[in-house]
Protein backbone atom coordinates (compact mmCIF):
# COMPACT_ATOMS: atom_id res chain seq x y z
CA UNK A 1 0.00 0.00 0.00
CA UNK A 2 2.79 2.10 0.88
CA UNK A 3 4.18 2.06 -2.93
CA UNK A 4 0.80 2.64 -4.31
CA UNK A 5 0.43 5.85 -2.43
CA UNK A 6 3.87 6.86 -3.06
CA UNK A 7 6.32 8.66 -0.26
CA UNK A 8 5.04 12.67 -0.69
CA UNK A 9 1.83 11.53 0.08
CA UNK A 10 2.04 9.59 2.47
CA UNK A 11 4.35 12.57 4.51
CA UNK A 12 1.57 15.25 3.66
CA UNK A 13 -0.80 12.64 4.68
CA UNK A 14 0.78 12.23 7.80
CA UNK A 15 1.43 15.81 8.09
CA UNK A 16 -2.57 16.38 7.96
CA UNK A 17 -2.98 13.52 10.56
CA UNK A 18 -0.25 15.47 13.00
CA UNK A 19 -1.48 18.84 12.18
CA UNK A 20 -5.28 18.08 13.56
CA UNK A 21 -4.03 16.01 16.57
CA UNK A 22 -2.31 19.18 17.71
CA UNK A 23 -5.09 21.86 16.99
CA UNK A 24 -7.17 18.86 18.93
CA UNK A 25 -4.94 19.14 21.97
CA UNK A 26 -4.61 22.64 21.86
CA UNK A 27 -8.60 22.75 22.24
CA UNK A 28 -8.30 20.77 24.79
CA UNK A 29 -5.72 22.12 26.87
CA UNK A 30 -7.78 25.33 26.46
CA UNK A 31 -11.04 23.91 27.91
CA UNK A 32 -9.18 22.28 30.75
CA UNK A 33 -7.93 25.94 31.61
CA UNK A 34 -11.09 27.29 31.84
CA UNK A 35 -13.08 24.68 34.10
CA UNK A 36 -10.39 24.40 36.51
CA UNK A 37 -10.14 28.25 36.33
CA UNK A 38 -13.98 27.80 37.22
CA UNK A 39 -13.18 25.25 39.60
CA UNK A 40 -11.19 27.65 41.41
CA UNK A 41 -13.28 30.41 42.07
CA UNK A 42 -11.92 32.81 38.80
CA UNK A 43 -15.17 34.18 37.08
CA UNK A 44 -15.54 34.06 33.74
CA UNK A 45 -14.49 37.79 33.59
CA UNK A 46 -11.50 38.29 35.13
CA UNK A 47 -10.97 34.83 32.67
CA UNK A 48 -11.70 36.53 29.21
CA UNK A 49 -9.20 39.32 30.23
CA UNK A 50 -6.35 36.28 30.10
CA UNK A 51 -4.82 36.49 26.68
CA UNK A 52 -5.98 32.89 25.66
CA UNK A 53 -9.69 33.57 26.23
CA UNK A 54 -10.64 34.57 22.80
CA UNK A 55 -8.31 31.88 20.99
CA UNK A 56 -10.47 28.95 23.55
CA UNK A 57 -13.48 31.32 22.38
CA UNK A 58 -12.55 31.07 18.59
CA UNK A 59 -12.12 27.00 18.81
CA UNK A 60 -14.85 26.18 21.25
CA UNK A 61 -17.27 27.59 18.90
CA UNK A 62 -15.52 26.04 15.73
CA UNK A 63 -15.59 29.55 14.15
CA UNK A 64 -13.77 30.23 10.60
CA UNK A 65 -12.68 33.56 9.72
CA UNK A 66 -12.37 34.26 6.13
CA UNK A 67 -11.42 37.31 4.25
CA UNK A 68 -14.13 39.49 2.03
CA UNK A 69 -12.45 37.45 -0.98
CA UNK A 70 -12.99 33.98 0.21
CA UNK A 71 -16.54 34.80 0.95
CA UNK A 72 -16.79 36.47 -2.55
CA UNK A 73 -15.77 33.18 -4.41
CA UNK A 74 -16.87 30.86 -1.89
CA UNK A 75 -20.78 32.17 -1.57
CA UNK A 76 -21.02 34.00 -4.84
CA UNK A 77 -22.12 37.33 -3.09
CA UNK A 78 -22.19 40.54 -5.20
CA UNK A 79 -19.50 42.74 -4.51
CA UNK A 80 -22.10 45.40 -3.67
CA UNK A 81 -24.13 43.42 -1.48
CA UNK A 82 -20.48 42.57 0.69
CA UNK A 83 -19.85 46.28 0.49
CA UNK A 84 -23.30 47.76 1.28
CA UNK A 85 -22.72 45.28 4.38
CA UNK A 86 -19.25 46.26 5.62
CA UNK A 87 -21.00 49.49 5.75
CA UNK A 88 -23.58 48.46 7.53
CA UNK A 89 -21.60 47.04 10.20
CA UNK A 90 -19.04 49.47 10.48
CA UNK A 91 -22.33 51.72 11.35
CA UNK A 92 -23.72 49.13 14.18
CA UNK A 93 -20.60 48.60 15.19
CA UNK A 94 -19.19 52.44 16.23
CA UNK A 95 -16.59 52.34 13.37
CA UNK A 96 -15.49 49.16 13.88
CA UNK A 97 -14.73 46.77 11.27
CA UNK A 98 -13.72 43.20 11.75
CA UNK A 99 -10.71 42.08 9.63
CA UNK A 100 -12.79 38.92 8.52
CA UNK A 101 -15.97 37.43 8.38
CA UNK A 102 -17.21 35.04 10.66
CA UNK A 103 -20.26 32.30 10.47
CA UNK A 104 -22.93 35.16 11.82
CA UNK A 105 -21.82 37.19 9.03
CA UNK A 106 -22.15 34.53 6.63
CA UNK A 107 -25.75 34.12 7.61
CA UNK A 108 -26.34 38.09 7.77
CA UNK A 109 -25.09 38.16 4.42
CA UNK A 110 -27.57 35.75 2.90
CA UNK A 111 -30.46 37.31 4.76
CA UNK A 112 -29.23 40.63 3.18
CA UNK A 113 -29.29 38.73 -0.36
CA UNK A 114 -32.72 37.38 0.22
CA UNK A 115 -34.29 40.85 1.14
CA UNK A 116 -32.36 42.62 -1.54
CA UNK A 117 -34.11 39.71 -4.17
CA UNK A 118 -37.86 40.22 -2.63
CA UNK A 119 -37.55 43.74 -3.34
CA UNK A 120 -36.84 45.29 0.13
CA UNK A 121 -34.80 48.96 -0.65
CA UNK A 122 -31.28 49.44 1.63
CA UNK A 123 -32.97 51.34 4.17
CA UNK A 124 -35.16 48.85 5.12
CA UNK A 125 -32.25 46.32 5.00
CA UNK A 126 -30.50 48.17 7.06
CA UNK A 127 -33.74 48.31 9.63
CA UNK A 128 -34.45 44.79 9.52
CA UNK A 129 -30.89 43.73 10.19
CA UNK A 130 -30.40 46.12 12.87
CA UNK A 131 -34.11 44.54 14.28
CA UNK A 132 -32.42 40.90 13.54
CA UNK A 133 -29.09 41.84 15.75
CA UNK A 134 -31.17 42.75 18.75
CA UNK A 135 -33.02 39.05 18.75
CA UNK A 136 -34.93 40.01 22.23
CA UNK A 137 -38.74 38.19 22.60
CA UNK A 138 -40.12 37.31 19.53
CA UNK A 139 -39.71 38.58 16.63
CA UNK A 140 -42.96 41.03 16.07
CA UNK A 141 -41.25 44.15 14.27
CA UNK A 142 -39.64 41.96 11.75
CA UNK A 143 -43.09 40.47 10.91
CA UNK A 144 -44.34 43.40 10.71
CA UNK A 145 -41.88 44.26 8.06
CA UNK A 146 -42.40 41.50 6.11
CA UNK A 147 -46.48 41.89 6.45
CA UNK A 148 -46.17 45.35 5.08
CA UNK A 149 -43.95 44.49 2.61
CA UNK A 150 -45.91 41.66 1.16
CA UNK A 151 -48.63 43.87 1.44
CA UNK A 152 -47.29 46.25 -0.86
CA UNK A 153 -46.36 43.80 -3.10
CA UNK A 154 -49.89 42.77 -3.34
CA UNK A 155 -51.17 46.46 -3.98
CA UNK A 156 -48.75 46.52 -6.82
CA UNK A 157 -49.78 42.73 -8.20
CA UNK A 158 -53.47 43.68 -7.94
CA UNK A 159 -53.13 46.91 -10.12
CA UNK A 160 -51.06 45.42 -12.86
CA UNK A 161 -54.17 42.90 -12.92
CA UNK A 162 -56.19 45.73 -13.86
CA UNK A 163 -53.80 46.62 -16.21
CA UNK A 164 -53.56 43.70 -17.95
CA UNK A 165 -57.82 43.16 -18.03
CA UNK A 166 -57.97 46.81 -19.03
CA UNK A 167 -55.65 45.35 -22.10
CA UNK A 168 -57.28 42.68 -22.51
CA UNK A 169 -60.46 44.33 -23.23
CA UNK A 170 -59.33 46.53 -25.61
CA UNK A 171 -57.96 43.56 -27.52
CA UNK A 172 -61.40 41.69 -27.54
CA UNK A 173 -63.12 45.20 -28.71
CA UNK A 174 -60.84 45.54 -31.39
CA UNK A 175 -61.05 41.77 -32.64
CA UNK A 176 -64.47 42.21 -31.92
CA UNK A 177 -65.22 45.20 -33.80
CA UNK A 178 -62.83 43.70 -37.06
Amino acid sequence: MMQFLGWPLFRYLKYVFLNEQNKHLTYLKNRDTLQSSISKGITTDEFAKRENFEQLAVQEKAVRLVNRDDVQAKYHFPSQLLSDYESWRVKQFAGQLAPAYTPTDIEALRLMLRLQQIGFSSHDIEDFLALNLRKQGPPAELIAMLTQHRQERLAAIHHYERQIAGIDYLRFQLTENH
